[in-house]
């Protein structure tokens, strides 16, 4: 899915939601409760999940769909393994991404759509059906009123949600049985607007939604510009109607897509069973990034270092493990080891090396620790999260870039907070003197992690020009061919 907090399903205990459909992958899976995604930002966090690097290292900080040629997929490496492949729904990057390997593609997202939003097999859907005008990205929620929290004029049968369950369905049936399938269905919501169909549009009562807590002087001791963010009529992002009542309003608009997701979810997984495919598939879900639901008394995403947005579901049910159904894990993973993860289960090598880690000891073994740190970023700030602390440094960014609505990272100095004492990370000690060795460790993990992940480029082309035996460096280049550019490149020597 799109955008959703990683408290809201009902297997993590919140009080309110109701997911009795993803709770069933939770109660014969692995849910993780430390799970984070590689950057809030939606293609940047998709990307990095395909290809199992970084930021940094794929190059994709925006949504702007540029992409080096090099980049090399998870599914084009499926795809040559012998799976069929196949996305559904919001990929943000598969018109424009030809290493991207799927072979079916069911466009059912504007962000898929180059030339026309005609292309949009969803939305000609909708418009056949002559509600045209209804259509929830281009009719009532456009105006962004009342927070983009509206009920959809769409009956539930002409929602996104129930259109997606539809063709994975239809792909589920007709997939090629002479081969193993991986099929990709992503939800483009719960991200905002939130426009419930009926009946989940009047399923939460605003007034009793239990709201996260908050403290009074959050806000005063974080960096200017994210204060500034949420607060400055002038910022793109701003909710000059942020109050309890519209808080609430929203908030239960955005359970009710939540639910709404959930029943669809229900759809296909009954289906999968019905067809007995669940006996031999990896069922997995989770979010690109997340939401802030209400945490620090705000919605929607953009600020580097609280936990709302970073945070993801991330549920792994393996039909093949019965001792570990319904088993939590408390270890630190990251999106980009999922990519690994499915190469480990499905016995295939991986093609060359990346940043993630398999999670598959994780799966398998409580008490294993893994990682210590995790490290997630958006341009201009790199952040370091541990089981204890997270902090992020902030780099002022360079002339021109504070125009740029995406980047609320523009502050001198950072945030740091102790997990152990401030869990909702009201109160920033990046500047506290009783926490500057805990803040100078926690840099040289950052500027570790940073080196350690810096782009050695062994390109994939140079490495089918030669033999797979040939030695390279770090240049992408044999021995001899390094020695000659670099001499004439060095004509001293």
């Amino acid at each position: 899915v799109d955008q959703i907090h990683e408290r809201l399903m009902s297997c993590t205990g919140d009080p309110d939601i109701k997911t009795p459909n993803i709770d069933r992958i939770a109660q014969s899976g692995v849910r993780f409760t430390n799970a984070f995604c590689p950057s809030a930002i939606c293609q940047a966090s998709r990307v990095s999940m395909f290809t199992g690097n970084s930021v940094h290292t794929s190059g994709v900080y925006e949504n702007a769909g540029i992409f080096r040629d090099d980049l090399y997929s998870l599914v084009a490496h499926m795809s040559q393994s012998g799976y069929q492949t196949a996305t559904m729904g919001k990929t943000h990057f598969a018109p424009l991404w030809p290493q991207h390997g799927f072979e079916v593609i069911r466009k059912g997202d504007f962000s898929e759509c180059l030339k026309s939003r005609n292309e949009n097999e969803y939305y000609n859907r909708v418009k056949e059906a002559g509600m045209g005008e209804y259509f929830d990205l281009t009719g009532d929620a456009n105006s962004w009123g009342a927070l983009g929290a509206l009920p959809s004029r769409l009956p539930l049968e002409l929602s996104q949600e129930f259109w997606l369950a539809d063709v994975t369905i239809e792909f589920l049936e007709k997939h090629d049985k002479s081969r193993p399938f991986f099929c990709h269905t992503s939800f483009s919501r719960p991200h905002n607007p939130w426009m419930p169909s009926a009946p989940f549009h009047n399923m939460y009562d605003p007034d009793k939604i239990i709201l996260p807590p908050t403290d009074p002087t959050d806000w005063a001791n974080k960096p200017f510009r994210d204060r500034d963010r949420w607060h400055n009529p002038k910022l793109d992002f701003y909710y000059p109607r942020m109050t309890e009542m519209a808080l609430r309003r929203a908030l239960a608009l955005y359970y009710g897509l939540i639910s709404q997701i959930d029943a669809q979810i229900g759809r296909m997984l009954d289906r999968l069973n019905t067809l007995g495919l669940d006996k031999n598939t990896i069922v997995v879900f989770t979010s690109d990034h997340g939401d802030f639901a209400g945490d620090h008394g705000i919605i929607d995403k953009g600020i580097p270092t609280l936990d709302g947005i970073w945070r993801v579901p991330l549920l792994i049910r393996d039909p093949r493990n019965k001792k570990d159904r319904g088993a939590v894990r408390n270890q630190l993973v990251n999106l980009i080891d999922l990519m690994p993860t499915f190469f480990e289960m499905a016995g295939i090598d991986l093609p060359e090396p990346i940043e993630g880690k398999s999670i598959c000891r994780e799966i398998a073994d409580a008490k294993y620790l893994g990682r210590t740190a995790e490290f997630y970023e958006y341009r201009h700030v790199k952040t370091v999260r541990t089981h204890e602390y997270v902090m992020s440094y902030y780099s002022p960014g360079e002339v021109g870039s504070q125009e740029y609505a995406h980047s609320s990272c523009w502050a001198k100095g950072g945030e740091l907070y102790d997990m152990r004492q401030d869990p909702n990370q009201f109160h920033n000690v990046y500047d506290d003197p009783a926490y500057r060795d805990i803040r100078l460790s926690l840099t040289e993990k950052l500027l570790e992690w940073f080196c350690n992940t810096e782009r050695v480029h062994r390109s994939r082309a140079m490495r089918e020009k030669h033999n797979p035996e040939t030695e390279f460096d770090r240049n992408g280049m044999t021995k001899e061919e390094y020695k000659k550019h670099y001499l004439t490149n060095h004509p001293l020597l």
